[in-house]
């Protein structure tokens, strides 16, 4: 088993922690060859991706196999306070996880030294930082991948909308999915419309 960071929006982590989201879409990077037209997992966890009937390009998913974990990072907000009973970190975030507040502290001293020479180089505190600057031992959210697919983004059907959080009427949720997908895609050239190869990773709904 290993673990694996995975960017969120604030809007997906909502969906996460209410239990609507199980199934996220990531662009395969590097794309496969232009005459892909269906992949297979082969008995080395590798993705063969075939053409003209044979196989043009093989890839792993970089984000995991089924019984890996990842762990979510989310927007925060960190602050440092020093004390007679030591030092602490502050961080906050956007929704409360096991009535935590939104708030959790770290103590100086048991944080990582890795992450403690990141935090040193930090020079402004106490604002909002995006996800991708979120450091390993400040992330609440981990799931259980359970299943791994390569596959269109066009492919998506109604239950896997479902699944990706977009619950609406059944008329509803591919357009809603295709208006939330460019929103966050289409300035970085994946589109809806360029309907590239994706990751379609789903985990297990908490019980």
């Amino acid at each position: 088993m290993s673990e694996r960071p995975i960017l969120m929006s604030t809007e997906m982590v909502r969906a996460i922690l209410e239990g609507r989201k199980t199934q996220t879409r990531r662009v395969m990077k590097p794309q496969p060859t232009i005459n892909a037209e269906r992949a297979e997992l082969n008995e080395f966890g590798r993705w063969d991706f075939y053409g003209h009937g044979q196989v043009e390009c093989a890839f792993v998913c970089p984000y995991g196999q089924p019984g890996d974990v990842l762990y979510v990072k989310e927007s925060h907000k960190l602050t440092r306070y020093d004390d007679v009973f030591g030092s602490f970190i502050k961080c906050e975030y956007k929704h409360e996880v096991d009535n935590d507040g939104g708030i959790r502290w770290f103590r100086w001293s048991v944080i990582p030294e890795k992450q403690r020479e990141r935090l040193r180089k930090i020079k402004i505190w106490g604002k909002w930082r995006p996800s991708r600057c979120m450091y390993k031992f400040l992330a609440r959210i981990t799931r259980e991948i359970v299943s791994v697919r390569a596959e269109r983004l066009q492919e998506i059907t109604l239950e896997d909308c479902w699944d990706e959080g977009f619950q609406g009427r059944a008329e509803t949720r591919i357009p809603s999915f295709k208006k939330f997908w460019d929103s966050l895609n289409a300035k970085r050239g994946y589109s809806w419309e360029s309907n590239l190869w994706v990751w379609p990773i789903g985990w297990a709904p908490l019980k």
